[in-house]
């Protein structure tokens, strides 16, 4: 059993949001809160609507841009460039199709920093919501 490091919670804003994520699904617009373990809030994430290339902007908890995270089109696999608050790219995180829920991020010359992993959760848990663990 693992202890969570953050919890990420979407903000919800009525019937009409939930009506947005039934029709557009993840193309709707949103906005999430991410919380330490004590509650206390760390960053805010928000995307806007989109219909190919998504871009998402990552905010403190004081309401300052950190950066930000750009879909880029890609045949083979999912690509993504990562920015700073100045809008300097700084590393990339690209996923070949055929293991869709791994993520490696690599910096600038090309070395993997990073590995973002997507644990399964189970059929049912899996099917009929929306709670992810990564």
């Amino acid at each position: 059993h693992k202890t969570p490091l953050l919890f990420i919670v979407e903000r919800k804003k009525g019937f009409l949001d939930a009506l947005k994520r039934f029709v557009f699904r993840s193309h709707r617009s949103l906005e999430v809160d991410v919380f330490d373990t004590q509650k206390r809030p760390l960053l805010r994430i928000v995307r806007p609507f989109y219909w190919i290339w998504s871009d998402m902007m990552v905010y403190s908890s004081d309401n300052q841009l950190i950066g930000s995270v750009h879909r880029r089109f890609s045949l083979f696999f999912k690509k993504y460039t990562l920015r700073d608050n100045h809008r300097r790219e700084f590393a990339t995180i690209k996923s070949v199709f055929w293991r869709i829920w791994t993520f490696p991020v690599y910096n600038m010359t090309g070395k993997e920093i990073a590995l973002i992993s997507k644990k399964w959760a189970g059929f049912l848990k899996e099917i009929f919501t929306d709670t992810d663990s990564y």
